[in-house]
């Protein structure tokens, strides 16, 4: 099933408070083929991020490994850079 540094996303948003699909998980370890304990990597409330939880494999989906999210977040991340530096550079004639 999952496997140490998998990345993972909840099935629904209200499977769980936390561990849902308003976020990303890395799995950090494999406790039985029912449970994984997994670190919060992403989330739309930031105060979640990098706590763990123990959680029924059942409700979640593999989404990709760390190093594949790791670089999809670096690449958001530079285009992020780029517009807000485009945004700032731009002035509208007249103002």
């Amino acid at each position: 099933m999952f496997k140490v540094g998998d990345i993972v996303t909840g099935l629904t948003e209200k499977q769980y408070a936390i561990t849902n699909s308003l976020g990303t998980y890395e799995v950090v370890e494999v406790q039985d083929n029912y449970r994984i304990r997994v670190r919060v990597i992403t989330h739309v409330k930031s105060e979640y991020i990098g706590k763990e939880y123990s959680v029924d494999t059942k409700k979640f989906q593999w989404v990709g490994t760390y190093d594949l999210q790791a670089a999809v977040l670096k690449k958001i991340a530079h285009l992020r850079n780029l517009f807000e530096n485009r945004k700032q550079e731009y002035k509208p004639h007249g103002l």
